[in-house]
C-alpha cells in the first residue's frame, strides 16, 4: 500500500467532515480532551476522521517505550508531521541569536509529511506471545482529564474543512 500524502490526508479529513452530521463537534471535542494537548486541532481532526474512538495515541517507538507493540496487521493513523531544516540564526535578522544547540542553528518547519501513530486499542503488551493473551503491563497514563480545547477553534477548523477554495459551502 502506498504511503499517504498530505493531500490524501487533507482529502480524508475533508470527506469525513463533509459527510458527518452537524453534532460532530461534541465528538471531536471529546476526542481532543482524551488526547490532551499532544496533538494540534488539525491532527485531532485527522485522528477523528480515521478512528473516532481513539483514547491514547502514540508513535511506534513511544509505544515500545511504554512496553507495548503495535499488533500485527494494524494500520497507522495518519497525522501531519513537520519537515524541518537547520537554519542559521543570522539568515533572518543578520545577527546571531543564542540557539539551544549552541551551534548557531535551529530547526525550522518548511512543510509537512504524513507520519503514523497508533491508538492503544491497536497495541498489545510487548511480552505477549499471543495477541489476546492474559499479559499485563502498566499502561501509559492518559491525558490529564479536564483539558478541553477551545470550542471556537474546533468550530472554525470544522467550518474550514466544509468550504472549498472559493469559500462556498460543500454539500455532503
Amino acid at each position: 500500500m502506498p504511503r499517504m500524502t498530505p493531500a490524501d490526508l487533507n482529502e480524508m479529513i475533508t470527506l469525513a467532515v463533509a459527510t458527518s452530521d452537524p453534532g460532530q463537534l461534541d465528538t471531536v471535542e471529546a476526542l481532543a480532551a482524551r488526547l490532551g494537548d499532544r496533538y494540534s486541532p488539525t491532527n485531532t481532526l485527522a485522528i477523528w476522521a480515521q478512528l473516532p474512538t481513539a483514547t491514547q495515541v502514540r508513535g511506534f517507538r513511544q509505544w515500545q517505550e511504554h512496553g507495548r507493540v503495535v499488533a500485527k496487521g494494524q494500520k497507522g493513523l495518519g497525522v501531519f508531521m513537520p519537515n524541518t531544516r537547520r537554519k542559521k540564526d543570522t539568515e533572518e535578522t543578520g545577527t546571531p541569536e543564542p540557539a539551544a544547540g549552541g551551534d548557531g542553528t535551529r530547526r525550522q518547519a518548511v512543510g509537512y509529511h504524513v507520519g503514523y501513530v497508533w491508538d492503544i486499542s491497536q497495541t498489545v503488551p510487548a511480552d505477549c506471545q499471543e495477541p489476546r493473551g492474559a499479559c499485563t503491563c502498566p499502561l501509559p497514563a492518559p491525558a490529564a482529564s479536564g483539558h478541553r480545547p477551545d470550542r471556537q477553534v474546533l468550530a472554525e477548523l470544522l467550518a474550514a474543512y466544509t468550504t472549498d477554495e472559493d469559500h462556498e459551502e460543500v454539500s455532503a
